[in-house]
């Protein structure tokens, strides 16, 4: 698979990807998989061992709490909630999130790669999966956060007013998305259009996308996540290892680490000022449009309704 990458052309390899995916849902684990697998073959030759995290989100400590400088994975979806650009995500029935903080991952890394240096050459392949499952980020504790958030400290860049709706059902997710995401987009590049300016809502909806969808296969499917490893280590450490190379999930605070995430995404990722003025006249014009849309299109139901009972 290396070898046809660096000798196909990027159309080619477009064509016979399917193919080589076969049951793997993204090109993301694909690569995990040849990692791993090539790690296998040199186990015996070279101190290797495995670090497997859950979805890495911004930092909980350092270089600060809430750092993070780029769009992919979680901070895209929420800087994309934030922003009014997604209403609904595909989630399962137990609501729950598994996301660690990267520093946490770097700790980790650093902390085995310490113990994989110091034990036999041809030990057991160790590998060390990092995960909050034991320590969930609810979904509705995110919803709570986002609306005292966006209230408290409002996107300038918001586009629509920000709120999330958590979907298990697959069909009403598909309905969803093309009321919430697709359509609102064809509208508003529409009138753009019609103003002489060019589309912007399809380019963004297309790079959301992308990160709904590489999330989606972790977030809609139920996971059971071996972590024995990992807390050995941990306890292995010394009380000055464990606080200076901290990945024990279990003392995250996740109300207080989603705040701090949410402003490093409006600080470092949109790179917005804490001038709140502007966002909160923007943030009020929006929360008006919202209420008087959703009476629109519920006033053709509640009457449709009646006239069924007459």
């Amino acid at each position: 698979a290396l070898h046809l990458l660096d000798n196909l052309s990027d159309e080619l390899f477009d064509c016979i990807s399917p193919s080589l995916l076969k049951d793997k849902p993204n090109s993301y684990t694909y690569s995990k998989q040849l990692s791993e697998a090539l790690i296998d073959q040199w186990k015996t030759e070279l101190p290797l061992c495995i670090v497997r995290p859950a979805v890495i989100t911004g930092a909980a400590n350092d270089p600060i709490p809430g750092f993070v400088d780029n769009f992919t994975g979680m901070s895209g979806i929420l800087a994309g909630i934030m922003t009014g650009c997604i209403h609904t995500l595909h989630f399962n029935d137990e609501f729950r999130l598994d996301t660690v903080p990267v520093d946490y991952v770097v700790n980790l890394i650093l902390a085995a790669a310490c113990r994989r240096a110091k034990t036999s050459k041809r030990s057991e392949l160790q590998i060390y999966n990092l995960t909050s499952y034991e320590n969930p980020l609810h979904l509705n504790a995110i919803t709570h956060i986002i609306e005292n958030f966006s209230y408290e400290n409002p996107f300038r860049k918001t586009v629509t007013y920000p709120y999330i709706y958590f979907i298990t059902n697959k069909t009403i997710y598909t309905l969803s998305c093309f009321c919430f995401h697709r359509l609102p987009a064809i509208c508003f590049d529409v009138v753009a259009r019609a103003m002489g300016q060019k589309k912007m809502f399809k380019p963004i909806y297309e790079k959301v996308g992308k990160n709904i969808d590489v999330l989606e296969y972790f977030t809609s499917n139920k996971w059971t996540i071996r972590n024995e490893n990992t807390k050995a280590l941990y306890d292995s450490l010394s009380p000055q290892d464990k606080r200076v190379f901290n990945f024990n999930v279990h003392d995250i605070d996740w109300l207080k680490y989603t705040w701090n995430y949410l402003s490093g995404i409006r600080a470092y990722v949109l790179k917005e000022t804490d001038h709140y003025q502007d966002g909160w006249k923007k943030l009020l014009k929006l929360r008006a449009f919202d209420l008087v849309l959703k009476l629109f299109l519920a006033l053709p139901v509640v009457l449709a309704v009646l006239l069924w009972h007459i």
